[in-house]
């Protein structure tokens, strides 16, 4: 079934967005793998997150530099028990926001109109707040 690129570019700029907040007030490891709902949560996201990066690679949209982030979350998606909770740790607080960077600059560069899919999104999301907050503020700055 084809799917918009848009909406995967769209949905890695949520989960990156979800990811911020969620660990917005995690100080540091510990308290990270200690708190099982964000994490859960922040690995759900890094795996829609590359998810929609292969989709995008698949299409050969993006560059394969990106390659590493499907292979991430292979490993995330197939470990299971034997998921390496540093790692995440350090690409939540090393690359995240240069993920987010890297995509707002490719949509810019590439005058990629991701509107529609940001509407479409703000309908699967409308009970989310945050998200819907987000997805509107993106809308004014794309």
């Amino acid at each position: 079934m084809y799917r918009d690129p848009s909406l995967y570019f769209v949905d890695i700029l949520v989960a990156v967005d979800k990811i911020k907040r969620y660990t917005k007030e995690i100080p540091d490891y510990e308290k990270f793998i200690s708190n099982e709902i964000v994490l859960d949560a922040v690995v759900r996201e890094l795996i829609i997150i590359g998810e929609s990066i292969n989709k995008l690679l698949k299409q050969n949209i993006i560059d394969e530099k990106y390659r590493k982030i499907v292979d991430f979350r292979n490993m995330i998606v197939h470990k299971y028990f034997g998921i390496d909770y540093e790692m995440v740790w350090n690409i939540v607080h090393n690359n995240i926001i240069e993920l987010e960077k890297n995509i707002l600059t490719f949509i810019k560069n590439n005058k990629y109109n991701i509107s529609d899919a940001i509407e479409e999104t703000i309908k699967d999301f409308e009970y989310q707040i945050k998200t819907v907050k987000f997805l509107n503020k993106l809308k004014e700055e794309i």
